[in-house]
């Protein structure tokens, strides 16, 4: 059988002075895979994601636990969600750009940034560009239209999104999607640990 395997060596517990590594199989390639790259293993090791290329169609595609994707021009920016089983990645057909959330490609866009998971994994946001304008989208909501977004942060309950935004000149905070007093700067909100009070 002419297939690429994908071995992944699982470190056990030392013995003395000795470590002890053991090869597993997790997942055989398709036949016809190219290039692996963006492998993600989830913190239980149960599951195992990443991208491969497919040879002679240029072709790229994410494979969860040995089950494939949707094929898309290009693919990046691979992540495993909290619940180590939902994954988000950047993929491109033609000149546009989405992010697909599980196996449910978002709208597309000129650009999109890399996806945010909130911490319980519930929740998944990211920027976005389109004709000059750029927003922040949550859970596939676009929020509004701003000259420019920044760095998504969740609360850390992963209730609330706060993220730093420019228009016309003037900085300012947008959180739970409520925009803050403006500034010739700001950057970078940080959550309390309740999640009730936002600096930056």
């Amino acid at each position: 059988m002419n297939l690429f395997l994908c071995l992944i060596l699982t470190f056990a517990q030392p013995t003395q002075d000795a470590r002890r590594w053991e090869d597993r199989l997790l997942d055989t390639l398709p036949a016809d895979a190219e290039r692996f790259r963006m492998g993600q293993f989830s913190s239980d090791g149960r599951t195992v994601a990443y991208a491969v290329t497919r040879r002679g169609h240029d072709l790229d595609l994410v494979i969860v636990n040995g089950r494939p994707g949707k094929e898309y021009d290009d693919i990046q920016s691979l992540q495993l969600g909290p619940d180590g089983r939902t994954v988000a990645y950047r993929a491109k057909t033609g000149e546009k750009w989405c992010i697909v959330v599980g196996e449910e490609p978002g709208d597309p866009y000129d650009k999109v940034w890399l996806p945010v998971f909130s911490p319980d994994g519930k929740h998944v946001a990211y920027g976005a560009e389109d004709s000059n304008l750029e927003f922040m989208i949550l859970d596939g909501r676009q929020g509004p239209a701003f000259d420019k977004v920044h760095v998504p942060f969740f609360s850390p309950d992963g209730k609330t999104l706060a993220y730093a935004a420019e228009d016309e000149g003037k900085a300012f905070i947008v959180v739970g999607g409520k925009k803050g007093p403006e500034f010739d700067g700001a950057w970078w909100p940080v959550f309390s640990p309740d999640g009730q009070t936002v600096a930056y």
